[in-house]
């Protein structure tokens, strides 16, 4: 297992999985303009749905591992947590409020909804696939989690 710190170098081989290869192909396909047959877009779907819920499942296990009382007692993590998901999506949606942009009233709600979202999962996956220790990560990750009951209906109030 890796540690944080690791001053492993860095090797191209890494990015050469079916993640990126996959992202490389959506894009040449997108810039080509290419349209792939009915059929083929519905089983890439398929798999790309089952993702969501694959990573779920992963992303649960490392925050089954975390202590409810190791969150809840780490101050600094906290206070990270409520500047992030709270202080910083509501002052933006007070800043909206404040200036007449002329911006579609749906796309700003959204741009302040994805300040107040919780961590991406992604990291913890990421985490997990390399042997990485994710301790930390995994308990900002509950923590954020958790915020985002209280955090996201307050900063939609305010939309």
């Amino acid at each position: 297992t890796r540690r944080t710190g690791d001053k492993t170098p860095f090797k191209f081989k890494d990015l050469c999985n079916v993640g990126i290869i996959s992202s490389l192909a959506a894009l040449a396909l997108f810039a080509t303009g290419y349209e792939p047959p009915a059929l083929v877009v519905d089983i890439f779907s398929s798999l790309g749905s089952t993702c969501i819920t694959l990573s779920m499942i992963v992303t649960g296990f490392a925050i089954a591992k975390v202590k409810l009382d190791h969150v809840l007692s780490d101050i600094r993590s906290i206070a990270f947590t409520f500047i992030r998901m709270l202080a910083i999506p509501c002052a933006f949606a007070l800043l909206i409020r404040s200036v007449s942009l002329p911006f579609d009233p749906t796309l700003l709600g959204i741009m302040v909804i994805m300040y107040a979202v919780p961590n991406a999962s992604l990291p913890v996956i990421s985490c997990h696939i390399y042997k990485i220790e994710d301790n930390t990560l995994s308990r900002a990750y509950a923590l954020t989690t958790i915020s985002a009951l209280i955090t996201m209906p307050l900063v939609c109030i305010l939309l």
